[in-house]
Parts: C-alpha cells; structure tokens; sequence
C-alpha cells in the first residue's frame, strides 16, 4: 500500500490503520523454516507443513487447535491426490521456480475452455528427467489424459525434453516457452538495447506467418 492512511470524511481528518501496522510488525519466516515448508511438501508430510507454518509466525501449537492442523492436512492431500481425470487438459506447461534457493517444479494443465489449473509439484536440485518423470507418471496415475494429443510447454530444458518425449512419447508436442527464448536472448544485448529488441522479437511472435 503505498499510502497507508485512510480519510475520514464525518471527521474531516487523516488516520492510520492499526492494522496494516501491525500486519509489518509479523517477523518473516526464517529460511530453516521455509525449508522445513518445502521438505514436507515435496514428501508429502502435510502434517509437518501445517506446523512448520505455525512456527513461522510465532503461533506456539497449545493456541491452535488439533482441528485446524487435521483439517490443514486434509487440504493438502485433497490437491495432491485429486482426480484428473474430470478435465479435458489440451496443454501443459512445466516450468521451475525457486523458493527459498530450493528450486520447485510445477505443472500447470490448460483446458480446452482456457481454464489454467495447478496440477502438482515436486522439488528437485535440478530440473532432471527423472524427477520430471516421476511427476509427469503421477499425473497419468490420477487420471490425467493426454492420448488424443498434449501440447507441452517448456523452457528448453533438456533434462524436461526428455521427461516428456519419454513418458508422452508421440501423443505430445513440444514448444520451448517464448518468454524464456526472449529473455535467453536479449540477456546477450546491453542493457539500453534489451527493451527494443524485446519489442522486437515479440512482434516477430506474433506475426501469423514468415513472409511479412
């Protein structure tokens, strides 16, 4: 909020908001327990997840109830562990993210109607086939259908590539994420030059042909 006030017409005067104030007064997480959140995600240990984000903002475990901790738990095993199989997906998009220096890599289903739904995640030191393929099985173990045909989008990974070559095989079709090639290759320009040939490179993306 960049003015964290608020005018009071009947009184005609300007005040403060007590609670934004005390919402910046809530200590950040440390990284030990950042960690501690990933650790349990990727394991699937939702009960430890629960308590490590109690920890995180100095809740002590006698002020919270056994019921927000199993209910909690139960939430995150619901989105784990959902069926796919409900959903026509006509794309998916993989791509890593680092949280807390630990890098996650989610995959993101692309309905045929445009609905865009999170779908599952894993932590991995890198982005490998073989942690990619553990991931990609999970989803085709809940019903994730990709038979009739997968557009697959990635950041040129190769260790991605190959996951998905080698779990979809012909079913899937595979395009490098424009945003990561763009950003690949204005990183090799000067900085006053990058903005113009972003430009550039994104009217290329959407011409609907090559012969203009």
């Amino acid at each position: 909020v960049e003015v964290p006030r608020f005018y009071d017409k009947e009184e005609r005067r300007t005040e403060e908001s007590s609670y934004y104030k005390l919402l910046h007064e809530i200590a950040k997480p440390s990284e030990i327990i950042l960690k501690k959140i990933i650790k349990g995600l990727s394991q699937r240990d939702y009960e430890e997840v629960t308590r490590s984000v109690l920890e995180s903002f100095g809740i002590s475990q006698s002020s919270i109830s056994r019921a927000f901790i199993e209910e909690s738990k139960k939430l995150l095993e619901e989105f784990e562990q959902r069926d796919l199989g409900e959903h026509d997906f006509i794309a998916l998009v993989i791509d890593g993210k680092y949280l807390s220096h630990e890098n996650i890599v989610i995959a993101l289903g692309i309905t045929m109607s445009g609905v865009k739904a999170p779908l599952g995640f894993i932590q991995t030191t890198s982005e490998n086939s073989e942690a990619i393929k553990g991931l990609l099985k999970n989803l085709i173990g809940r019903n994730f259908r990709f038979e009739e045909g997968l557009l697959t989008i990635i950041d040129g990974s190769k260790g991605l590539k190959k996951a998905v070559k080698e779990t979809f095989g012909k079913f899937t079709l595979t395009q490098r994420c424009q945003w990561h090639k763009r950003e690949n290759v204005v990183s090799y320009l000067r900085e006053e030059e990058k903005e113009i040939y972003r430009g550039k490179i994104q009217r290329a993306y959407n011409e609907p042909d090559y012969e203009t």
